[in-house]
């Protein structure tokens, strides 16, 4: 028995260890719990076309005018 802080008594807090790690469960959306392909998920594909395309389609106009290069 550990006495509270309101004066009471009440069990020992419990210790987060490696062992009790295991146990607790992470938050998982239904389709990570099945195992289902990330890339079916359009907004997986928007994120990946506007850090991948967006900037690749900046460069290329810039090339194509001259803004870039020689």
């Amino acid at each position: 028995m550990v006495k509270t802080a309101a004066g009471g008594q009440g069990d020992a807090p419990k210790k987060i260890t490696r062992a009790n790690e295991a146990k607790t469960e992470a938050f998982l959306s239904p389709e990570e719990k099945a195992g289902t392909n990330p890339l079916k998920d359009p907004m997986a594909i928007i994120g990946i076309v506007g850090i991948v395309g967006v900037p690749a389609l900046i460069l290329l106009i810039g090339v194509t005018s001259g803004y870039i290069g020689q």
